[in-house]
């Protein structure tokens, strides 16, 4: 116990001014206590390694002739000593190696659950060949991070000039955060990690024109890419609708942009829509109409028939104005191709337009149809005059809607109306 406590000792105190690590004392010690322990049954003299520290009690003496120290050793201490650094050295190449396989083997396993097309066979790679592989990825995971870290900054910056008071600023944010919502994970950061969503609504409600319009192009990227139900949130959806009496056709145009989006496809936003809703687009189109000559206007006409019609086709109830405002859109629809979205939407409401629609409204295609040019597009047009003409001579009175259980139920704020909707739904019920 004494020897192994001044062996520790002697190794520590040669080796602290060194820095080394803990490992390396305890294996110099060792390495003197085997050379001490056979000592013990030896009455030679061995040199003792220069720079090796010699513990108390061990008989050291300074060869004269060749001036080095010497210790009372079993000259077999050698061998032990070879035996100890041999088994020492054959564990440690174990452990490597046992470091190496495991190394090996957590990076295949991480680098499998890429696609392989991106890895390809990546157990037949060498260890070279897989470090570089790894290394490829953790930078591009690096990159990836910054990137990360760079689009979240961004939306803050976005948000921020959004909720200043400046015009400019906001144009501008607006601008930018229009191709941000584009992206899926951009959107959901700027509407759950950031909270943006209502700074975005109130614009919608600005006094600056061209920020509504901005502000309602926003809405309808995040709709388009599957947030339709955001429209419910912060008053989006009144202060769309809103929009449909604006002063200039392009914001008037962003507004059904933005409708589109978040209208076709979803039933929660078409019960929250409401009568109410197509009124507005109805009266929207007639009030386009009355601007002739303005292509700003026809083309917002164009796009409420085209919406109106996809409605329809959705099931949804169809008002007799908003009958009457496809027919409309489409009587004075040119004969230059820009007729097609009118047609559509003429042929979709038919059947649910009934007998007082087709005697306020004489659609006669007939005029249109000799007008198309004769090339392969045009002779779709006609096919689909003819597809008009046959719907209304054969159209039927359509059954009268369900009645409602609530006459305003459109004036109801959203989250009410989603609620009541979604107990209807559980009763067996269907739509409100």
């Amino acid at each position: 116990s004494g020897l192994l406590s001044g062996t520790l000792q002697a190794a520590k105190t040669q080796r602290i001014d060194h820095q080394t690590s803990c490992t390396d004392v305890i294996t110099e010690a060792m390495r003197a206590l085997l050379l001490l322990l056979a000592a013990a049954a030896s009455a030679e003299w061995v040199e003792w390694p220069a720079g090796q520290a010699v513990p108390e009690g061990a008989s050291t003496r300074i060869n004269i002739n060749t001036n080095k120290v010497e210790v009372d050793i079993d000259v077999n201490a050698t061998l032990l000593e070879h035996r100890y650094r041999t088994s020492v050295n054959e564990a440690t190449r174990a452990e490597d190696t046992t470091a190496n396989l495991t190394r090996r083997e957590t990076i295949i396993s991480s680098l499998k659950r890429l696609p392989p097309d991106e890895v390809g066979d990546v157990e037949s790679l060498t260890d070279a060949e897989l470090d570089a592989l790894w290394a490829d990825r953790q930078e591009s995971l690096r990159k990836w991070s910054e990137q990360l870290s760079d689009a979240a900054k961004s939306l803050q910056n976005r948000l921020q000039a959004l909720l200043r008071d400046d015009h400019e600023a906001k144009l501008e944010a607006l601008d930018e955060l229009d191709f941000e919502l584009s992206d899926l994970d951009n959107a959901k950061d700027f509407h759950d990690a950031l909270g943006g969503w209502p700074a975005l609504a109130g614009l919608l409600s600005a006094d600056a024109s061209e920020v509504r319009r901005r502000a309602a192009q926003c809405v309808g990227t995040a709709a388009k890419h599957g947030f339709q139900a955001w429209v419910l949130e912060a008053e989006v959806l009144p202060r769309l609708v809103n929009m449909l009496d604006e002063a200039t056709w392009p914001a008037r145009k962003a507004a059904v942009y933005a409708l589109g989006c978040a209208l076709r496809s979803s039933a929660p936003v078409q019960r929250a829509f409401g009568r109410r809703g197509m009124a507005a687009l109805s009266k929207l189109a007639s009030t386009a109409l009355e601007d002739s000559g303005n292509q700003q206007a026809w083309a917002v006409a164009d796009k409420v028939a085209a919406l109106i019609g996809d409605l329809v086709q959705e099931g949804r109830a169809v008002p007799p104005d908003a009958c009457d405002a496809v027919a409309a859109v489409l009587a004075k629809a040119p004969a230059d191709g820009r007729a097609d979205r009118p047609l559509r939407a003429v042929l979709a409401a038919v059947p649910h337009c009934g007998a007082g629609w087709r005697s306020r409204n004489a659609v006669d295609v007939s005029a249109l149809r000799d007008a198309f040019p004769g090339d392969e597009y045009g002779r779709d047009l006609v096919q689909l005059c003819d597809d008009v003409t046959e719907a209304i001579r054969t159209a039927e009175e359509p059954p009268a809607p369900p009645k409602e259980p609530l006459a305003d139920l459109e004036l109801l704020p959203p989250k009410l109306i989603e609620r009541l909707a979604a107990a209807a739904g559980r009763r067996g019920g269907g739509e409100l």
